[in-house]
C-alpha cells in the first residue's frame, strides 16, 4: 500500500492515524484508503456453458475473465453488472442472482488497488455476443473445461467455483 505524505487540499503533511487512514496536520482533513467496488458476472447459456472474455489490455492481457469491472459513481452493484456485461459482450441481462463477495487487488498504474468484488450469476437465452473494445475474444466454456490456470483474477476463480457449487446444489 502506498504511503501518502501530503494533503490533496492544502499540501500539509499527512500522519497515519489508523492502518488505512491519514489526517492532515495542516487542515485536519482525513483520508481513508478504501476498497474500490467492482462486479463480476458468471453468465451461463442454455447449454450450461460459461462465458469468458480474453483480456485485450493490461493488466493481465491475454488471460480470461468473466464480464465485470468497476462500479461508477451512483451505480448499484446490479446496475454496474448489467452495464459492464453490455459493454463487454453486447448481452442485456435479465435476472441477476447474488453469487458472493470477494476481496482482490488490481494493478492500476503504479498502485495496487484493493477491491471489493460483488459476484452475480445470470442465465441468457441467446448465444449471440459481440466483443467490447477491451475484449480480444469471447468464448463459452463447458464447466469442466474452464481454463482456471488462465483466469486473470483470483476473485473470478472464486466466483466461478461458487457458481459451480451453487449449480451442483440445484441439481
Amino acid at each position: 500500500m502506498r504511503n501518502y505524505k501530503y494533503c490533496a487540499y492544502c499540501a500539509g503533511k499527512l500522519k497515519r492515524f489508523a492502518t488505512h487512514a491519514y489526517a492532515c496536520a495542516g487542515c485536519g482533513q482525513k483520508f481513508f484508503l478504501d476498497a474500490k467496488i467492482t462486479v463480476t458476472i458468471v453468465v451461463e447459456n442454455r447449454r450450461g456453458e460459461v462465458l469468458l472474455g480474453k483480456r485485450k489490455l493490461d493488466p493481465r492481457k491475454g488471460l480470461w475473465d468473466t464480464p465485470g469491472g468497476f462500479a461508477e459513481i451512483g451505480e448499484t452493484a446490479e446496475v454496474a453488472a448489467r452495464r459492464e456485461t453490455w459493454e463487454e459482450t453486447g448481452i442485456r441481462l435479465g435476472k441477476l442472482t447474488y453469487l458472493g463477495t470477494y476481496a482482490d487487488k488490481y494493478r492500476f498504474g503504479k498502485e495496487n488497488k484493493h477491491l471489493l468484488v460483488i459476484g452475480f450469476r445470470a442465465k441468457i437465452n441467446s448465444a449471440r455476443v459481440r466483443k467490447g473494445r477491451d475484449v480480444e475474444e469471447l468464448r463459452f466454456y463447458p464447466p469442466a473445461k474452464i481454463p482456471y490456470r488462465q483466469i486473470a483474477h483470483p476473485s473470478d476463480k472464486k466466483a466461478l467455483r461458487d457458481f459451480l457449487r451453487q449449480k451442483q446444489k440445484l441439481t
